[in-house]
């Protein structure tokens, strides 16, 4: 009997301490070793009581073997309460969390562990508190995206509505400013041929003015030619008075010669009427050519004022052209600027509905997710 206590002795108090110090220390932070320790305790156990059968006999298994049974029933049932009853609840929840449920508790204790089942149990914990925010912000991004996809969609078709209405306007000013330039390109074509034909008045003026100067001239020297006329029916005149009064003296021998004498003076004196009557009438036309050439001299600056006003009007008309050609051109180039912008808004307007498809799609994926309670029923 005392060699049955002295082996109990040795193996409770030497081999089970030093072979669970051994477990534990090449298992550290393990569920091996916990486990281990228990089975080990068994063994020593079951081995004690082997010893005592071998000295006592076997008529003592009819209590070694319930004993043993027992505990061997109380490992098995150490080794249910700390490795299948974590792991079951572990388990569960990742089933749960396969299904979309987020809402799930890991037991407090089973975290604590510093084996390998409570480092999964905070693993688990701390990926479902990560996934959960991650769910969370998922739906709030979705909504919100979705949101400013409708916000942006809605402006991009008001945009786009605004400038398809500014391109028909501005196709409407090009067609007005084509309209415009081609009535001042007539215009200026006008003022060009207004300033060629009041150029061309003005030199056929100034033409004339100097032939008016000229007949005046002339006029003066006709004049002069018949002054030189009169002079000559004067002295012819006076000639013819004298013969007449020769042949007065004469008497029958000068009758013959008095006559000629009296022809010549009637001669002269129709010259005289003749010069006297040119002379007038020279003397009025020298009047009129005179007033003419005053009156063009009088209306000659201002036709020469007209010419450069219709200069500077074609010259201003041309200006008028080339600047409404150009403002076509700036309207062209906003038409082109505008269409793009439409085609631009009309593409946002496709990706913002995309969006809104792909926050759709986002918000139902997220919804497999259970982040509350109340998504539980």
């Amino acid at each position: 009997m005392k060699e049955i206590w002295i082996f109990a002795g040795i193996v409770v108090l030497l081999i089970y301490p030093v072979l669970l110090f051994a477990l534990r220390r090449i298992f550290r932070k393990s569920f091996i070793a916990n486990v281990g320790g228990v089975i080990l305790a068994a063994q020593c156990f079951i081995g004690i009581e082997c010893f005592v059968i071998g000295k006592l006999g076997i008529i003592h298994l009819a209590w070694v073997f319930p004993t043993g049974s027992a505990a061997l029933f109380i490992t098995y049932y150490h080794m249910y309460r700390f490795m299948r009853k974590p792991l079951s609840a572990i388990t569960s929840s990742l089933d749960d969390m396969s299904e979309g449920n987020l809402v799930i508790t890991i037991d407090p204790k089973t975290k604590k562990r510093a084996d390998e089942v409570g480092r999964i149990a905070s693993a688990m914990d701390k990926m479902t508190k990560n996934l959960y925010e991650i769910v969370t912000n998922l739906k709030i991004s979705a909504d919100k995206v979705s949101e400013n996809s409708s916000l942006i969609s809605n402006k991009a078709n008001e945009v786009s509505e605004g400038v398809t209405n500014q391109a028909a306007s501005i196709e409407e000013i090009a067609a007005s400013i084509e309209e415009m330039t081609a009535s001042m390109q007539l215009n200026a074509e006008n003022a060009n041929e207004a300033n060629k034909f009041v150029t061309t008045a003005s030199e056929e003026i100034d033409e004339g003015a100097g032939y008016t100067k000229q007949t005046v001239t002339l006029m003066s020297e006709i004049t002069e030619h018949m002054q030189a006329i009169r002079s000559i029916a004067d002295q012819t005149n006076l000639l013819a008075l004298n013969a007449a009064v020769e042949s007065s003296r004469a008497g029958e021998h000068g009758k013959g010669f008095a006559v000629v004498a009296k022809e010549i003076r009637a001669l002269a004196e129709r010259s005289r009427q003749l010069s006297d009557g040119i002379s007038e009438l020279t003397d009025q036309c020298f009047i009129y050519s005179k007033k003419s050439g005053d009156n063009m001299n009088e209306v000659l600056p201002g036709i020469n004022k007209t010419t450069n006003l219709v200069k500077e009007i074609a010259a201003a008309s041309n200006e008028q052209r080339t600047g409404a050609e150009q403002i076509n051109e700036s309207v062209q180039s906003m038409n082109q600027i505008t269409q793009v912008n439409a085609s631009s808004a009309e593409m946002l307007s496709n990706i913002a509905k995309e969006m809104d498809s792909i926050a759709q799609k986002m918000n139902e994926g997220a919804k497999f997710f259970k982040t509350e309670a109340a998504d539980l029923e």
